[in-house]
């Protein structure tokens, strides 16, 4: 692979390790150059709904008619994306 990709950063350091890499920990550590780890979750601010001008209406925790909109909006037959 190009690139391999852990669900943290502190989980990319631990398969690199006797304990934590259950016998993989030597192809992890040869390919540490590659090896990623990206921290669950998503960025809140990037991915506000509130805000993101990307998405056919704007919706909330509060209000959530917006929501609605985008659903159909992505449920257009034919939709490029």
């Amino acid at each position: 692979a190009d690139r391999v990709v852990t669900v943290s950063p502190t989980y990319r350091e631990e398969i690199m390790t006797t304990q934590g890499g259950w016998g993989m920990h030597e192809d992890c550590r040869a390919r540490q150059d590659r090896l990623d780890g990206i921290l669950n979750g998503i960025d809140t601010v990037e991915w506000d709904p509130e805000t993101d001008p990307h998405i056919a209406a704007y919706f909330s925790p509060k209000n959530l008619t917006g929501k609605a909109v985008c659903k159909a909006a992505l449920q257009v037959p034919g939709l490029a994306f």
